[in-house]
C-alpha cells in the first residue's frame, strides 16, 4: 500500500497535494490532522522522553560491551524504560 505522508506550514485555507504515478484513476482517503512536535506516544510519553530513554539504553549497551556494567537481557532493558 502506498502512503502519502508530508509535514507542512499552511498559510490560509488551500492545501495542493502532488501524488505518485500510481495514485491516479483511485479512490483515496484524505486526513488532515494538525501536526504536534510534542505530541504523546501512545505509552503516555512524550517524543523527546522516549528518545532520551533510546540514548540512555544505547549509552548502557556500550557500557556493558566495555565491561563497565554488569551485562543485562534486552527483556530487562526494555522493562526499564
Amino acid at each position: 500500500m502506498n502512503v502519502v505522508r508530508e509535514v507542512r506550514k499552511i498559510y490560509g485555507r488551500e492545501l495542493t497535494i502532488m501524488l505518485p504515478e500510481d495514485f491516479q484513476e483511485k479512490e483515496v482517503e484524505i486526513l488532515v490532522l494538525p501536526f504536534n512536535r510534542g505530541s504523546r506516544l501512545k505509552t503516555g510519553k512524550k517524543v523527546e522522553e522516549v528518545k532520551a530513554d533510546i540514548v540512555e539504553a544505547m549509552s548502557e549497551v556500550k557500557m556493558m560491551r566495555e565491561g563497565k556494567i554488569p551485562e543485562k537481557s534486552a527483556r530487562e532493558m526494555l522493562n526499564e524504560l
